[in-house]
This record gives C-alpha cells, sequence and structure tokens, in this order.
C-alpha cells in the first residue's frame, strides 16, 4: 500500500487542490487537474506520480508504472517515487505469467531497494521490501534473512510497524504462534491502530478462524464504529465463511453508503461481496443484482464475472 508522506510539499494552490481531490477520492476529477498541470508544465514530477497512483487505485498497474516511471526520469531523488514504481510493478506482477513475473522482479526489488537508499526512515518502502523478499523465490532476490533485516530496521526507528514488520515474516515462515504474538504485542502498543485489528482478523480468517476474526473487528468497532476498513473486513469474513449472514449484510450495506479513499477496498468488491453472502442464503436474484452492480463500477472485475456466470447458468 503507498501511503503521503508527511509535510508534502506542494508547488502551488493548482497542486494543492489536485492532492486534495486525490485524498479525498475524487480521481476523476483529480485527473484533470493533474493532465492539466502536465500540459501546462511537463516537467512537473509530481503531477506524473499522482496520476500514476490514480491509475494504481483503480487497478491499473502498468499504465501506474510508466507514470511512475516518468516521475524518476524527471527527479531522481524522491524515494515516493521509487515506492511508488515498486508497488506499481508488484501489482502487475499478481495477474501475470511467472516468466513475466521474473522479468518484473528485477525492476521491484531495485526500485524499493532504491526507495530506502534515498530515505532510511521510508517505514512503507522497508515494509514493501519485506513482502518482496518473503515472497520472491532465491533465484530473483528473495530472502528471509533480508527481511528479518528489514523488520529489525523498521523496530529501530517505529516499535508499532516493528511488530507488524515481524509479524509479516513470521507469516510468511508459518509460525502462527509468533505470528499472532507479534499482532496482539503491536495492538498493546498502539490500541487505537485500526490497522492491526484489520491484519489479525485477515490472518484469523484466512486461517479459518472467523469466530475470533469476527471478535477482533467487533472490538475494533467499538473503538472506533465508524471506521470503514474494519466495517469492510468483518463483512469479508462474513461473505468467505458464509456465517454471520445478518452482520455481514449490515457491514457492506453500510459500506457502500461510503465513498472509499484510493487504498481502500472500492465499491466494485463490497458489491461483489455482499453478492456472496446473499448467495449463500439462496437469495439468487440479490445476488446477481449485486454482481451486476460490482461489474458496472468494474467491467473487469475477474470474480464477479465469474460468480455472475456461474449464476446464470
Amino acid at each position: 500500500m503507498i501511503t503521503l508522506c508527511s509535510g508534502l510539499a506542494v508547488g502551488n494552490d493548482d497542486m494543492q487542490q489536485a492532492v486534495s481531490l486525490y485524498e479525498q477520492g475524487a480521481l476523476n476529477e483529480a485527473q484533470a487537474k493533474f493532465e492539466s498541470m502536465q500540459n501546462t508544465d511537463p516537467g512537473r514530477a509530481d503531477s506524473y506520480y499522482y496520476l500514476g497512483r490514480i491509475q494504481q487505485s483503480r487497478g491499473e498497474y502498468m499504465e501506474a508504472a510508466d507514470y511512475f516511471e516518468k516521475a524518476v526520469e524527471l527527479d531522481q531523488q524522491q524515494s515516493r517515487y521509487y515506492q511508488g514504481l515498486g508497488e506499481a510493478y508488484g501489482s502487475a506482477a499478481q495477474n501475470v505469467s511467472f516468466l513475466k513475473q521474473m522479468r518484473l522482479a528485477g525492476k521491484i526489488r531495485s526500485a524499493f531497494e532504491r526507495s530506502v537508499e534515498l530515505d532510511g526512515d521510508n517505514i512503507e518502502a522497508r515494509s514493501s521490501l519485506i513482502t518482496y523478499y518473503v515472497n520472491a523465490p532465491g533465484i530473483a532476490g528473495g530472502s528471509e534473512e533480508k527481511a528479518l533485516q528489514q523488520a529489525r530496521e523498521i523496530s529501530k526507528r517505529n516499535t508499532y510497524r516493528g511488530h507488524l514488520a515481524m509479524a509479516a515474516v513470521y507469516q510468511s515462515q508459518g509460525d502462527d504462534e509468533a505470528t499472532e504474538r507479534e499482532y496482539l504485542a503491536a495492538i498493546e502498543e498502539s490500541p487505537d491502530e485500526m490497522g492491526t485489528y484489520m491484519a489479525l482478523g485477515i490472518f484469523m480468517t484466512g486461517k479459518e478462524r472467523y469466530d475470533e476474526a469476527m471478535q477482533v473487528y467487533e472490538t475494533a468497532l467499538k473503538t472506533n464504529p465508524g471506521h470503514m476498513g474494519i466495517t469492510y473486513q468483518l463483512g469479508r469474513t462474513a461473505s468467505i465463511s458464509g456465517a454471520y449472514p445478518e452482520r455481514g449484510e449490515a457491514a457492506f450495506i453500510r459500506y457502500l453508503e461510503y465513498t472509499p479513499l484510493p487504498d481502500e477496498p472500492g465499491l466494485d468488491w463490497a458489491n461483489y461481496r455482499l453478492g456472496l453472502i446473499y448467495q449463500n442464503q439462496g437469495m439468487t436474484e440479490q445476488a446477481k443484482h449485486h454482481y451486476e452492480q460490482a461489474l458496472a463500477l468494474n467491467p473487469k472485475h475477474p470474480e464477479a464475472k465469474k460468480a455472475l456466470k456461474k449464476i446464470n447458468r
């Protein structure tokens, strides 16, 4: 996930307005602003950077990478530009053949390593490097030891993020007990950080510990009842488990009234998962409606396509 750096300096009022539109999730309006600035001043690396982020938010990862490449060409000293480039190539690699993944691997690793080289305090880039090191094969530079090194460096800078980084390493090693321990330590360190509850709940859902995952989400929502990320994940667990249909339905109905931020699940996914909840209950027409809604929002949505095709047989 890409995060805005604090204290980001923007060049003028137009840039400030465009960035504000992006942060509010008004992607079309933000895109128009950034493109207008490009036409006026094609040498602005920051406008290419944000256009890359917009395309990544839409799932257009190679288009995003093209924009990030242009940003890097114009300014090779910005850690976040290389971070964005690595994220875009990393996301693109998830949807291509193994051979293409291997071709992208070097670009992904190099981008993240350069990002960290430029800014050792860029915790997001270090976290992305951990993801790369634990998932890439050795021939492509994967390394548990390098992942641990990055986790230790994060721990030096931020105890809370260090626990999350160690959890990621332990999870890659299949050490469930240590993974859960680190997530719980992170919650104890920063109990108001909702991202940790999400991570722990997702981990438990992946282990089919659905009751425990739901308890984690419910605990988080008692602290922050308006948190839409937790709301979505609660619904997601309901859609995967086939249980808690009423709670899951309520969560997604609420989420569908919300405008997700660029780094949050889109309404296409909320519709798709609400469709699953209805389908699990045998409510075929309601399920079909929400699959169609998902495809109306994102015609490329692969899971909604499959679900609708199956339900129409």
